[in-house]
């Protein structure tokens, strides 16, 4: 259908951007006039009228400002409305340079379709009408309240505007936000002119992993931070999002931080575009955690199969000669496989205990049975328990009685035993191992002490992280499976209360947790 509005002229020295202003304008059925240059578009000013001017503000030899001062400063264009249309980012300098050369409106690139069409629509508006004003007047006397109206009409379709890119910028301030928080690094990158794909933004993560801020990563090349292993598979990959097209992402990848610290990472992404450029989004997530977890749980296989192993050897042995040779063993031989066998599969029930116990915490399925109960009888208990495996200790319990908790009982008894195992193994042959409890406020205060070698500083941090076992026992060898103390911690902390140490090499360890207090139970055990 023939064009039959009025005309609109369209200057731009990219023939794809004239195309494009086109098709958006279409369906307002303009007279869309097309000028590659600036001295085209003068002599097409010269040569008719136009109801606005869409410029673009960078083109060879006359520039978008340099053309509307020209146009400005002809008698016959010097009202024409301009609207300029850049890619450039928008400074206050060049929106005021603008709009003092008699711009009407400054739009950046990638804009909304819609929007420049209602702007559009809106100076054609006013060019008919001012056509029709001309026309008309010497009949029309209300034209001062007519050219009023139009212009409230400008400033609150201004105002909507204002409002809408507020409403925008603080949707993408959100998007920014919640990038920034993200667990993944997330990085934006975007080809520049043939230059490997570079930095645009990235997330606080992606910084943390680099070592660099983000002012200092705008414009890098990304693949300086790739090994030199691993630069042409990534730069592949990245080329690949960076021409429109998806492709896998990389497991398993080093990067390196501008210190040489190197970090394994998973690599995803896929293409985009930022400010009518081909650009990619790159989501990186450090899995150092997930390696350590993964070699963690190999050493820990590796190492319960063989504290299974020990005691079950134990128990098989003890039983297996007490079935084969009972006839002829003695009556104290026969009780002392049978005391193996029992010591052996009580040192195993309890690693099964732990590990039960850490697997519920780690679940969040740990339930406390919460009664009162007098912690002195329960400490003398767990003592007389512990002189069976080890009698060359000498276990003193120094405990006011009564001693009223609010606790799980199985659960204490864990935590005890734990602590009393640790201190009986690392202790050397014929020292004492104390057991004290003390009211400290509102909670009751349990402390074990050894006279082993002691723990340093440095291995006190290690003490409550799982599966660490710190030098070695008394017997020679590493103690246990390291699972221990951080079973006593999550069961200490699921009381509410606390544990700790206080140690010095050469002068032994005292392992300390608090259980609250029952007071209000504390008559029936009295």
């Amino acid at each position: 259908m023939k064009p039959n509005g009025p005309s609109v002229l369209m200057v731009d020295d990219i023939p794809e951007n004239l195309t494009t202003l086109e098709a958006i304008l279409e369906p307002l059925r303009l007279d869309m006039v097309k000028a590659t240059s600036g001295l085209q578009a003068l002599r097409l000013l010269l040569k008719k009228d136009f109801a606005v001017v869409l410029l673009d503000v960078r083109m060879p030899t006359m520039d978008g400002f340099e053309i509307a001062e020209a146009i400005r400063g002809r008698e016959r264009s010097r009202l024409t409305p301009i609207i300029f249309i850049t890619a450039v980012g928008r400074t206050d300098e060049q929106v005021q340079k603008g709009y003092s050369l008699g711009a009407v409106d400054y739009i950046i690139k990638p804009f909304s379709p819609e929007i420049l069409r209602w702007k559009v629509s809106n100076f054609v508006e006013l060019y008919l009408g001012k056509k029709k004003t001309e026309t008309h007047l010497r009949k029309i006397r209300n034209l001062s309240v007519r050219m009023a109206e139009v212009n409230r009409k400008l400033k609150a379709s201004e105002e909507q505007l204002r409002k809408s890119y507020l409403a925008a910028e603080a949707r993408y301030k959100d998007l920014v936000v919640r990038a920034g928080e993200a667990k993944e690094a997330v990085v934006l990158l975007q080809d520049c002119d043939g230059i490997e794909a570079r930095h645009v933004f990235a997330n606080k993560e992606w910084c943390r992993i680099t070592g660099c801020g983000l002012d200092e990563l705008r414009g890098k090349s990304l693949l300086e931070f790739f090994s030199q292993d691993n630069v042409e598979t990534a730069r592949c990959t990245i080329e690949t999002w960076l021409s429109g097209k998806n492709a896998p992402g990389l497991r398993q990848i080093q990067v390196k931080s501008k210190s040489g610290v190197s970090t394994p990472v998973e690599i995803g992404g896929a293409p985009t575009d930022f400010q009518g450029r081909p650009a990619a989004v790159a989501y990186i997530l450090d899995i150092t955690e997930e390696i350590e977890t993964k070699q963690l749980k190999d050493e820990f296989i590796s190492m319960v199969s063989h504290e299974m192993k020990t005691p079950l050897t134990v128990v098989i042995g003890a039983l297996g000669t007490l079935l084969r040779h009972r006839e002829s063993l003695s009556v104290d031989d026969q009780t002392e496989l049978i005391n193996d066998s029992v010591l052996a599969a009580e040192s195993l029930a309890h690693l099964v205990n732990n590990l039960l116990e850490l697997s519920r915490s780690q679940a969040s399925s740990l339930s406390l049975s919460l009664s009162s109960l007098n912690l002195c009888d329960l400490l003398k208990k767990m003592v007389t328990g512990m002189s069976r495996p080890y009698p060359e200790r000498l276990f003193v319990v120094n405990c006011p009685n009564p001693c009223p908790v609010n606790a799980d009982e199985l659960r204490v008894e864990r935590i005890v035993y734990n602590l009393l195992d640790n201190a009986a193994k690392y202790s050397p042959q014929g020292t004492e191992v104390t057991v004290s409890a003390e009211q400290r406020g509102s909670e009751i205060a349990v402390s074990i002490s050894d006279r082993g070698d002691g723990i340093s500083s440095a291995d006190q941090e290690k003490l409550f992280v799982p599966f660490e076992r710190l030098g070695k026992s008394s017997a020679g060898s590493a103690g246990g499976t390291g699972l221990g103390l951080i079973v006593c911690k999550r069961l200490v902390e699921a009381h509410g209360g606390r544990i700790w140490v206080e140690s010095q090499p050469g002068a032994g360890s005292t392992f300390f947790f608090t259980l609250p207090t029952a007071t209000e139970d504390a008559e029936l055990f009295a």
